[in-house]
């Protein structure tokens, strides 16, 4: 099999960058009869796989991703005379004469449209379900994105497989306390605090988290440290910090070493996710892997990602919000629940399990192409 995977995400330093790069570095080390042929569109990681001998990298520059994806990659796919064409993103090429696999990542535009930009939402309305149509083969990352784009954009079920992202095995209980020390000193991490992380914006809750903290704050002695910075539609609620008073207990730190992070989990009594949307989020299980309690929603395919680990709160309510935080604060019982049951929940996923599901789901479509 000769397969065309599109990867001009790979840049990307959240999300399907992190994904790609994993994906990638695992299927390589477990398949070495098949086939591959890796299209870059800058040349940041060109020769990063050079040590495979199954696998080729060639560098296509096109200033527009729109070209990229439909002209340039119809053109690879007649030069490698190509079995499969798989992007590890949401698009294919229209007029591709060979069978194409797409990864759905998420479903978000249909559930909240109102979180993104106008254009955005147009484009995805326009095209997602051409994508939908012309990919043989699905990959979604939890089967609520699958529910989601059959009944908002009419997908086929019988196209989809499902495959669960993971986290990087870098987070990790740390017990050494003198490096834990040197992170807390680094970043001037407070003594106690409750620790979010993600890039801001509507989906996040933010704002709601911030009034829930408020709410609580003389109980406590837990600052609040947001990690991850801004991304767009964010002023609304970063303006509550001084609203609410609280600016003297809430942290933010845009940028923090990918290497560094996990200590922050570590030092953290809590980890607050009560995001109004997610299909499958990283961030909970980085949290149980270093052992820190999860606080989040029971919406979207969170569920299928924490299972019986978290506190489930409402994130529509400030009040219930806050309720959950205090419990998983102040309840050791609680606490250690969590703990235990959240170390039980990331056995279930892995990179390499995720990479594995992926090379049968590209033999198999393969397979049925030739039938």
């Amino acid at each position: 099999m000769k397969t065309g995977i599109m990867v001009r995400t790979i840049d990307e330093k959240q999300g399907i960058g992190i994904y790609t790069l994993n994906l990638l570095d695992n299927l390589f080390k477990i398949d070495q009869r098949n086939e591959y042929v890796l299209f870059f569109r800058n040349s940041n990681y060109l020769g990063r796989y050079d040590g495979h001998p199954n696998v080729k990298e060639e560098l296509v520059k096109l200033p527009s991703k729109l070209l990229w994806d439909q002209l340039a990659m119809s053109r690879m796919i007649k030069k490698h005379t190509l079995d499969i064409l798989f992007n590890t993103k949401f698009t294919v090429p229209l007029f591709a004469r060979c069978p194409t696999a797409m990864v759905l990542h998420g479903s978000e535009w249909y559930i909240f449209p109102e979180h993104y930009s106008y254009i955005d939402i147009q484009y995805v309305k326009l095209m997602m379900p051409r994508y939908l149509k012309k990919a043989k083969l699905i990959i979604s990352v939890s089967e609520c994105a699958k529910n989601d784009m059959v009944k908002y954009a009419g997908a086929d079920p019988n196209k989809f497989r499902i495959i669960y992202l993971a986290y990087n095995k870098r987070f990790r209980v740390i017990k050494d306390e003198n490096y834990l020390k040197e992170m807390r000193n680094k970043y001037e991490l407070p003594e106690k605090f409750i620790l979010f992380v993600g890039r801001i914006f509507p989906s996040k809750n933010i704002g709601n988290l911030i009034k829930a903290y408020s709410k609580i704050t003389k109980y406590i002695p837990h600052k609040l440290l947001l990690v991850g910075g801004v991304r767009w539609k964010y002023k609304k609620d970063l303006n509550l910090i001084q609203d609410l008073g609280i600016r003297n207990r809430v942290i933010l730190k845009e940028w923090v070493e990918p290497e560094d992070l996990p200590a922050f989990y570590n030092l953290a009594d809590l980890f607050a996710f009560p995001s109004r949307y997610e299909s499958c989020p990283v961030p909970p299980w980085e949290a149980m892997a270093c052992g820190c309690p999860v606080v989040t929603a029971r919406t979207g395919g969170i569920p299928e990602v924490v299972g019986d680990a978290a506190m489930y709160v409402d994130p529509s309510d400030p009040d219930n919000i806050a309720e959950g935080m205090l419990k998983v604060l102040t309840n050791k019982e609680l606490r250690e629940f969590l703990i235990h049951e959240g170390f039980k929940q990331i056995k279930k996923f892995s990179w390499e399990k995720c990479a594995r599901e992926t090379l049968e789901a590209l033999e198999s479509l393969n397979s049925t192409a030739r039938s």
